[in-house]
Order: structure tokens, then C-alpha cells, then sequence
């Protein structure tokens, strides 16, 4: 598996990537309405548009996109692995990648706004919880989890 530099041929594959986690990972956690609306929100071309202002990264393995995030200054931003590819270290390697650029310009601290089903991932990487809060975007709402984590 290889990290790479998002590319505005990948924006197809990781909206059907984002798409699918969103519908599967997520219906536990947040109604149709919200989840719709993520899905709505990470469209290829929004995807591209998104990638002028955030360092967008993919995990790739023969040819085939298994996860995606990315940093915007000190917060990690659209963080999202394959279901199928969750617990085997796509995330655990994407966030690598991100923290080890975040040293490199002297980023001391990284902050998430975690979804309710990713607080748990974010805790085995070393994040810690500051607090949950409401986000309304659009006049929806819902339910996030502000996490920090200290680099060395």
C-alpha cells in the first residue's frame, strides 16, 4: 500500500469510496437525513474544490483507492477508509503520513471533529476527547466529537 498526493482523477473513486463508509458506517450513529447530507456534501467535483485548501491524501494499493484524508493547518479533514479495508491498517498509515507532515511544518497539536462512529479509531491513535458538540451546517444538525492530540 502506498500514500499518495490526492489527484483530481482519484475525486470519482473517493466519492464512491466516502459514499459507501458514510451508508455503513454511520447508520448506527446518525438518521438518513445526515447522512445524505454528508454524502451530498463530498460530491467529485466538491471533492476537487475541497482540494485547492486541504492537502488531500490516498492510500493506494493496485490501482485501487482503499482511504483518504487529509490536514488544513492543524486539523485533520476528510478522513475516510473503505469498510471493507477498515482494521488493516489503511487508517492507522494515512494517519502517519498526515502527522508526520504536521512535524515537519512545526505542527505541535492536531485537532479532528470526529463522527460519533470514528471517536473510537481517533483514541487508539492518541487523540483525546475535549468535547462533544452540535454542529449545524445548512440548518442540519448534528453531533460531533472534538478531539485533540499533542505531537512530539
Amino acid at each position: 500500500m502506498k500514500i499518495r498526493k490526492f489527484r483530481k482523477q482519484d475525486a470519482k473513486k473517493t466519492y464512491y469510496l466516502i459514499k459507501k463508509a458514510h451508508l455503513i458506517n454511520l447508520k448506527s450513529f446518525y438518521p438518513k437525513k445526515i447522512i445524505d447530507f454528508f454524502c451530498r456534501r463530498n460530491t467529485p467535483s466538491k471533492i476537487i474544490e475541497k482540494s485547492k485548501e486541504i492537502d488531500l491524501f490516498v492510500a493506494v494499493e493496485n490501482n485501487k483507492i482503499l482511504g483518504i484524508n487529509g490536514l488544513k493547518q492543524n486539523q485533520v479533514r476528510k478522513f475516510y477508509v473503505n469498510p471493507r479495508y477498515q482494521k488493516k491498517g489503511v487508517g492507522k498509515k494515512l494517519m502517519k503520513n498526515v502527522e508526520n507532515i504536521a512535524r515537519k511544518r512545526k505542527i505541535n497539536k492536531l485537532i479532528v471533529h470526529s463522527s460519533l462512529y470514528a471517536d473510537g479509531f481517533y483514541k487508539k491513535m492518541g487523540f483525546k476527547r475535549i468535547k462533544r458538540i452540535t454542529t449545524n451546517k445548512n440548518n442540519i444538525k448534528f453531533d460531533e466529537i472534538l478531539m485533540e492530540k499533542k505531537l512530539e
